[in-house]
């Protein structure tokens, strides 16, 4: 046991520290997607952009995110991860004030890539960190409160998003990660002492990491055009590019992610399942409901934004719990009753 890992066992305050300050700015990552959420009629209305170009607001932050999880996680590993958890922030916050100042939708856009390369590492990084500092014990409850805290963000999102949309205009949607990034940083910096580096030395796949953008982004523009010959053909493109990406990975030295090591772990792959059909069943409905409320029943941003957060509030609420439980039941229950009550709240609707 190294003296980082020593410090964090020994004082609990410090780890309390870590918690607050890494929860806070993993915070900042939802809270960017759902307050922008919102905004977009106005955003559409003011840059004169179309419903195509109105969707990719979100889609542009959470593509640039997946092409960047995976090669980011593993540069931090090389860099260190309190490095790259500041550093991330910090391109955070340039994304904001790029958007904040964008003059035309596609420079938006580009801001919004910037802003989900930047949060992916800093939400993977903050994960490692706290399993690190949580090392010894209180781990899942530690990660359960990080994860209220992205609830807390997808519930206060589209409320404050709507409300500085009202007041303000869409552009300060945009302002509002800024101040909080910025003192996290500083905080961070001077009060989470230690750093975490991984003793493999292994070089990131560059080559892996372009054709697993490359597929991910055919992929999005083709289903955004799917009905057209030219849209279908792109999608067919990603998903041929997305198994060159597996059998490149295979191959590989040092891959992204070992494929081989994943499918042999069942529980994994199953709970990964789960988890990708529980959240893509929810990002289409946020987007479509932001739209409607507004478009076709008429609702002000604020008004509109308080109807979306009541989804998200149950989620803060529960996730500690669920945290906390899942360190004496197990989780195969907690996360089987979860995802049956989506389903039934699905059907509900």
């Amino acid at each position: 046991m190294d003296s980082t890992s020593r410090y964090y066992q020994r004082y609990a305050k410090a780890r309390l520290r870590a918690l607050v300050f890494i929860s806070l700015a993993v915070l900042l990552f939802p809270l960017s997607v759902a307050a922008s959420l919102v905004a977009i009629p106005a955003i559409a209305a003011d840059l004169e952009a179309n419903a195509v170009l109105a969707s990719w607001i979100p889609a542009a932050f959470v593509l640039s995110s997946l092409v960047c999880q995976l090669p980011g996680g593993r540069l931090a590993d090389l860099v260190g991860l309190k490095r790259s958890f500041v550093w991330s922030s910090v391109a955070f916050v340039v994304g904001g004030l790029a958007g904040a100042f964008a003059p035309n939708i596609e420079l938006l856009l580009v801001s919004r890539v910037l802003q989900g390369a930047a949060g992916a590492v800093l939400a993977s990084t903050g994960m490692a960190i706290l399993s690190r500092v949580y090392e010894s014990s209180g781990r899942g409850q530690a990660l359960g409160w990080m994860t209220s805290a992205v609830y807390l963000g997808m519930t206060s999102g589209p409320l404050i998003g709507g409300v500085l949309v009202d007041l303000f205009g869409w552009r300060s949607v945009f302002f509002l990660p800024v101040p909080v990034a910025i003192g996290v940083v500083l905080l961070v910096k001077r009060v989470l002492p230690g750093e975490w580096i991984s003793s493999e030395r292994h070089p990131v796949d560059w080559v892996g990491s372009l054709i697993f953008a490359a597929a991910l982004a055919a992929l999005f523009v083709g289903a955004t055009h799917l009905a057209e010959v030219r849209g279908a053909a792109t999608f067919a493109a990603g998903a041929a590019l997305l198994y060159l990406f597996v059998r490149w990975n295979n191959r590989s030295n040092y891959p992204l992610v070992r494929l081989d090591l994943l499918l042999q772990n069942t529980p994994f792959i199953r709970s990964v399942t789960a988890a990708l059909f529980m959240y893509g069943s929810q990002y289409g409905i946020v987007l479509i409901m932001a739209l409607y409320l507004q478009y076709n029943r008429g609702l002000s941003p604020t008004e509109a934004g308080q109807l979306m957060m009541l989804q998200a509030l149950m989620m803060t609420l529960c996730a500690p719990i669920a945290g906390r439980l899942s360190d004496t039941l197990g989780r195969r229950i907690l996360a089987t009753t979860g995802s049956i009550a989506i389903a039934v709240g699905l059907l509900w609707l």
